[in-house]
């Protein structure tokens, strides 16, 4: 049973993270990709693929994912799900964290087979729009099909019944978008921060779509308030980390922050900026100095005003 209640010179910018994700795999060989199934706790189970990290709780209600990926992947990700034994319990319910292609690009596939689309409000209105940015080189972010938008949208927050156990949605404004979602599963001591959270990746603020790095420090001081040490975080793309990993994870976008903001104060360029390497302690973990250089970027940019 489902039971939801409210509570209360031009230089384009370097594509990052699951930005860059999104743009390289527009035109993908979806056939090559590999759906890797994981069990995290209990019956719920992370799905890895070519997008944002699935999560999945399985049980006599039914399956309940949380984004879904391309939606060339929705065979494989059955076969994923066949693999571990539960392909005879049908997928009722999606949760969207944000409206990225790559996390939702199965909603319609997914409606169609009688589920209900669930996100924060603010998905549908940024799923559905037709945009080009010049400063990603001329991306055009296509609009989702209108079958793939959500039926079921909340404002700060919805919890649901399912399986037996409680997922709480929290709204997280002006983060990575205007409109992420953190799923919060107290039973299984386990966490959904969507693309709040990267691993192995470049985080990325949208900041067309309403994201801030203000509103990202703050989301993530939500999840650590949630978590602790026994806490699986699941994040929009890489492995699952823990709250000690978080704690560093915020420790980066602070630090980023104070940088860029003293950089422009002092009427640094961003050429300027990201010349100092402000992220070299943490170049490794964002997967080397090229990608550590594109947040330096994208931070600049959004605490400029949206002025390269």
């Amino acid at each position: 049973m489902v039971r939801c209640r409210a509570l209360v010179p031009f230089v384009p910018l370097v594509l990052a993270g699951s930005a860059a994700l999104a743009l390289a795999q527009q035109d993908k060989d979806f056939s090559k990709v590999e759906i890797k199934a994981t069990k995290v706790a209990g019956n719920i189970y992370m799905l890895e693929g070519a997008g944002g990290n699935i999560a999945a709780s399985v049980g006599d209600d039914g399956i309940a994912i949380v984004d879904d990926q391309f939606a060339p992947l929705a065979d494989k990700i059955r076969a994923a799900l066949k693999a571990l034994g539960i392909t005879e319990k049908p997928v009722r319910f999606v949760i969207n964290t944000h409206y990225h292609t790559d996390h939702i690009g199965e909603n319609a596939r997914y409606h169609a087979k009688g589920a209900i689309l669930c996100a924060q409000a603010n998905v549908a209105v940024q799923a559905a729009k037709d945009t080009t940015i010049p400063e990603w080189g001329q991306w055009h972010r296509r609009p989702a099909p209108a079958a793939g938008l959500p039926t079921l949208s909340f404002g700060d927050s919805l919890r649901l019944r399912w399986n037996g156990e409680t997922i709480v949605m929290w709204h997280a404004p002006a983060a990575h978008t205007d409109g992420d979602a953190i799923l919060w599963l107290p039973g299984r001591n386990l966490i959904h921060a969507g693309d709040i959270v990267e691993v192995g990746a470049t985080p990325f603020i949208d900041w067309w779509a309403g994201g801030t790095l203000d509103g990202m420090i703050v989301a993530v001081d939500r999840i650590m308030a949630l978590a602790d040490a026994k806490t699986v975080i699941v994040p929009g793309h890489g492995e699952t980390v823990n709250r000690a990993w978080l704690e560093s994870y915020r420790d980066m976008l602070v630090t980023g922050r104070t940088r860029a903001r003293a950089a422009i104060a002092a009427g640094q360029s961003r050429t300027d900026f990201i010349a100092t390497r402000p992220f070299a302690e943490w170049e490794a973990r964002l997967g080397g100095e090229r990608q550590a250089r594109a947040l330096a970027s994208l931070i600049y940019y959004g605490l400029n005003g949206m002025k390269l």
